[in-house]
Order: C-alpha cells, then sequence, then structure tokens
C-alpha cells in the first residue's frame, strides 16, 4: 500500500511523517524558506499556527477510515484485509492491581504495527482539500505542513488565520479528532516590531497564545528567525548528555582519542539536529559545548583562548563538522 500511494502521488506533498525521503528537517527548513520569502518584503508577516492533534492516532474512526481507503482509490480487497485485522478488536484497563471488564473498540491504529503510519497519513490526507487560505509560492499555494500529528497552518494575515482555524476545527470535529490547545500556539514571524492589538486568534471561542518561541519538530524558532534559543537549548542538552559519561572520562586507563569517540557520538548528534536548516550559521553559542568538554578534561582554567584549545587537541570547529550536512 505504501509503495503504490508514493507511485501514484497520492499523499500530499505536505505531508512528510513516515513517509521515506522525508523527515523533520524538510518540514523545518520549507518553513524557514517561506518567512525568508515573506520578510524580505518591506513590512510583511507571516502567520503560523502550531497545532497539537490531541491523541491522535487513539482515535481514528475505523468506520471512517475505511471509507477514506476506498476514497483514495485503494482495492476492496485491501480495505476489507484492513477491516479484518481491525475487528473483533477488544481492550481491558489494567489500574491499581485490577483488570476492569473487556470493552469492544471501533477506533484507534494498532500500537506498534507497521501498517499504522501510512492509515495516519491517509486518513489526514484530505485536510488540504477542506482548508482555505495558505501561501502562494511560486505558483503553489502552501497551506499545512503536516509530520504525523503535528501541524502548521500557514497564512499570510490575521484574518486569513483565522479562517484557516475555523476550516480546521469544522474538519476535527468532522472527523472526530481533537486540538490540543494547550500545545497548539500561534507565532507571527517578522522583522521586529510590536504585535498589532487586532492580531488575537480564537478557537471556538477559547483564546490561543501567541508565543515568542516554539519548538517545531525539534528545532526551536522565534519571530526573527535567529536561532540563538535553539542553540542555548542544544548547548545545554549536551551538558546534560556530557554529564552521563563523565564518570567514563574520569578512568585514566582509557585512551585519549577513545574519548573523543564517546564525546563525538554523545554530543554531535545533539548539537547538530536539525544543522541541515541552520547548519550554514556561524554562532559562538555552537561552539561552547565542545569547548567546555576540552576544559574540563584537561582541567584548564576557564580564561584559556579558544584557539589554543582547538590547535592543540587538533578538533575541527562544530561550524566545519555541520558543513558537510548542508551539501
Amino acid at each position: 500500500m505504501v509503495a503504490w500511494a508514493e507511485r501514484h502521488c497520492v499523499l500530499n506533498e505536505g505531508q512528510a511523517g513516515f513517509r521515506s525521503g522525508y523527515s523533520t528537517a524538510d518540514d523545518v527548513f520549507v518553513l524557514q524558506s517561506l518567512v525568508q520569502l515573506r520578510m524580505a518584503e518591506p513590512g510583511q508577516k507571516l502567520y503560523c499556527f502550531y497545532v497539537d492533534l490531541r491523541a491522535a492516532f487513539d482515535t481514528i474512526d475505523w468506520r471512517a477510515l475505511y471509507w477514506k481507503m476506498q476514497a483514495a482509490g485503494l482495492s476492496t480487497k485491501l480495505v476489507r484485509a484492513v477491516e479484518a485485522v481491525y475487528s473483533n478488536q477488544w481492550a481491558a484497563v489494567f489500574r491499581d492491581g485490577a483488570v476492569s471488564e473487556w470493552f469492544g473498540l471501533s477506533s484507534g491504529l494498532r500500537q506498534g504495527c507497521l501498517l499504522s503510519p501510512f492509515l495516519f497519513d491517509l486518513f489526514i490526507n484530505d485536510l488540504w482539500e477542506a482548508m482555505g487560505g495558505g501561501v502562494l509560492v511560486g505558483g503553489a499555494k502552501i497551506k499545512v505542513l503536516a509530520f504525523a500529528d503535528t501541524l502548521v497552518l500557514i497564512a499570510p494575515d490575521p484574518v486569513s488565520l483565522q479562517l484557516m482555524i475555523t476550516d480546521l476545527n469544522a474538519y476535527s470535529t468532522r472527523w472526530s479528532l481533537s486540538i490540543n490547545l494547550e500545545k497548539s500556539k500561534i507565532m507571527i514571524f517578522r522583522n521586529g516590531g510590536r504585535r498589532a492589538r487586532a492580531e488575537s486568534w480564537n478557537l471556538n471561542g477559547e483564546p490561543i497564545e501567541v508565543v515568542s518561541k516554539y519548538k517545531y519538530l525539534g528545532v526551536t524558532l522565534t519571530p526573527n528567525l535567529f536561532y540563538n534559543e535553539h542553540f542555548l537549548e542544544r548547548g545545554q542538552a549536551v551538558g546534560v548528555a556530557v554529564g552521563k559519561i563523565w564518570p567514563m572520562m574520569l578512568r585514566t586507563g582509557i585512551p585519549i582519542g577513545d574519548k573523543w569517540r564517546v564525546f563525538d557520538a554523545t554530543a554531535k548528534a545533539v548539537v547538530q539536529y536539525g544543522a541541515q536548516v541552520w547548519g550554514y550559521k556561524k554562532n559562538a553559542l555552537l561552539e561552547r559545548p565542545q569547548l567546555q568538554f576540552i576544559r574540563r578534561l584537561f582541567t584548564l582554567p576557564a580564561h584559556t583562548p579558544h584557539y589554543v584549545l582547538m590547535l592543540e587537541t587538533n578538533r575541527p570547529s562544530m561550524f566545519l563538522q555541520m558543513l558537510p550536512l548542508q551539501v
């Protein structure tokens, strides 16, 4: 089914979750590019609504799923095969050492099943048809970026964003999906200035919080698209990771080369997350974790010049190590 969907371009290009050749970096890159294009025009803003769907996999209605599978063009044979997998499903709740009575299920995708991610993508694939708004780029209108149950609605103005929120709410109600308003936030990308008084939005009458920082698919974004907040958070995460391996670093019998390999395996993946998008930016915050590790490893004073640390250890900067990710 997955091969069939990719071969016939069934899934919307705005979906990157659980698809071969797609990653979280793709969605972050697309959003960054849209923001940069918009902010290149004087006085322009880009309005985004980060949406978290509450327990999305657990609330997929089976009858609606079968209908959507047929509407997408899957054969009756395949639809019935999926029906057979989901038929006669029972569950019980274990709590406080006791098990409840068994009850029948009529919704929810099977956890751990290899088919579930594709079925979820297929289930929400008609969202783009239900949505208005969007930003026009090169003749293509980009409305929503989706990675599994994490969505971003993109609008060129406040009114369009509110209309898109209304469309999303209607879609969610129709298909028994729930928007987690506690984790769903709005961000206004702009070149400085304050937020206008009229720039406010609501979902079913409930106000939606407008934030100045949001972690989208693991990358912390801000309205001016600077990544300092992300770099700071990555550095803190490296500090925690290094702290867990530090007892091993204190052992004198371990060669220094092995210690570097452990550091690279532990820290580089943390620091470089999302570098496909922002890796071209040279920032001192990116170098801090490695410099701190060198000082700590060799018990060097805090005022030791950075260039001395790098030259004496023959270590490349984090910036140079991330450049290949841009290719």
